[in-house]
């Protein structure tokens, strides 16, 4: 359910038509968008120039990136990060409407953005422990409402469509573990790039790329 990114979609339609070209463009200035919140997020949250510009620069050439930006139905996951940046940089920046504004536009453009509150938990701050907890509240209501509104009235019926068997244990631990230790391997060895990446679930807990991983 990704209703934000479909309507980006009609909007290239009903001025690109089938033209490629101008659906890469949205892309690539999306991408732009993205690193300019990231540098103002990282400025605010580490009161520090030299760090924003190392973390855009990281960012931008970063060539794991290039699988999101040319390949247009990953859109969704430029638009989640956009919006959850400006929710992040509006919560720090103590404008808490804006903020859950933000937030509720990056759930609409991927369901990855219902682990942002865990990420607002970590953030250094004056509040610990319940106060922390109240301050991001509404956050976590918010990705509840997502999660039921997906469980409840979104949820494809089981049989009604075929499962890529790529994905299939994704909801597994073992599911988990192998996207996270294989995007975490691309950080630092980004080779093999691909458009569509098919995720490979781990053979076992010893595996020596989740044993890489977990050190």
């Amino acid at each position: 359910y990704r209703p934000l990114r479909n309507l980006t979609f009609t909007l290239d339609y009903s001025v690109w038509r089938n033209r490629a070209v101008g659906y890469h463009l949205t892309n690539f200035l999306l991408n732009l968008l993205a690193v300019f919140l990231l540098c103002l997020a990282a400025r605010t949250l580490f009161a520090s120039d030299l760090a924003a510009m190392l973390c855009g620069l990281v960012f931008a050439f970063h060539p794991m990136h290039a699988e999101t930006v040319n390949f247009i139905k990953n859109r969704s996951d430029m638009l989640c990060l956009i919006f959850l940046l400006a929710s992040l940089y509006s919560f720090l920046k103590n404008k808490k409407g804006l903020s859950l504004s933000a937030y509720v536009l990056a759930l609409l453009s991927k369901e990855l953005a219902v682990a942002f509150p865990l990420v607002l938990l970590l953030l250094p701050g004056k509040d610990r422990g319940w106060k922390a907890v109240g301050r991001t509240l509404p956050y976590f209501c918010l990705a509840g409402c997502l999660v039921f509104l997906k469980l409840v009235f979104l949820s494809v019926p089981a049989g009604s469509q075929p499962v890529d068997p790529a994905i299939a244990g994704v909801g597994t631990i073992r599911g988990v573990l192998s996207t996270y230790t294989q995007y975490f391997g691309l950080l630092f060895f980004p080779f093999r790039l691909e458009l569509d990446r098919q995720l490979s679930v781990l053979g076992g807990l010893f595996s020596p790329s989740l044993i890489f991983f977990v050190i």
